[in-house]
């Protein structure tokens, strides 16, 4: 099991794919949909630097 610490606003320090609270978090952060969230981690990784610069560099398309 990964654990992970958390960092203000209920959101952790990864991604975690598994906890729909931590997706819901980090899409809200994002303002995306969990399915556009869930493709950028599929991506890039569930690091929340590398999905948010995946997300901006696909929001130009």
């Amino acid at each position: 099991m990964e654990r992970t610490q958390t960092i203000g606003s209920g959101i952790t320090e990864v991604i975690n794919m598994n906890d729909d609270k931590d997706l819901r978090a980090w899409a809200d952060k994002f303002d995306v949909t969990k399915a556009k969230l869930k493709a950028a981690v599929n991506a890039v990784g569930n690091s929340p630097k590398d999905v948010e610069s995946y997300l901006k560099k696909n929001s130009r398309k």
